[in-house]
């Protein structure tokens, strides 16, 4: 079977001997990977996600990034914006009870959920 050869994609300074070293990309299983040669240190094909990324954003690509980047590539999470609060108008509150009405506010439903423990407790209290 004849077999191809990768295309130089970029350039990347290797930190170790400060030689620069050609970049190219290759399958490997589902996903594609970068690898290094031409440096004094030798070929590197490691393919972990943190090598995979540093060679990704410091390579000196030769015509613009790869339209396949590595299948494992690191993405920065974006920074956490505060929560913006809510205006005053926003928010919602309930409507006051006409007179004579009840309120079916969330305070109701707490005097009944404790009443209801309540009675639970005097009945066991009781058997």
């Amino acid at each position: 079977m004849a077999r191809s050869n990768n295309q130089v994609l970029g350039h990347y300074q290797c930190p170790t001997c400060n030689q620069s070293s050609e970049v190219l990309q290759a399958r490997r299983g589902a996903g594609r990977y970068l690898y290094r040669r031409g440096c004094g240190c030798g070929t590197d094909q490691r393919n972990g996600a943190e090598v995979q990324t540093e060679w990704w954003n410091n390579t000196v690509w030769l015509e613009g990034q790869p339209d396949a980047p590595p299948a494992n590539l690191l993405v920065a999470e974006p920074e956490a914006q505060p929560d913006a609060e809510p205006e005053l108008s926003a928010i919602e509150s309930e409507p006051e009870p006409a007179e004579g009405e009840e309120s079916t506010g969330k305070s109701g439903l707490l005097w009944l959920g404790g009443g209801i423990l309540a009675l639970a407790a005097l009945l066991k209290g009781s058997v």
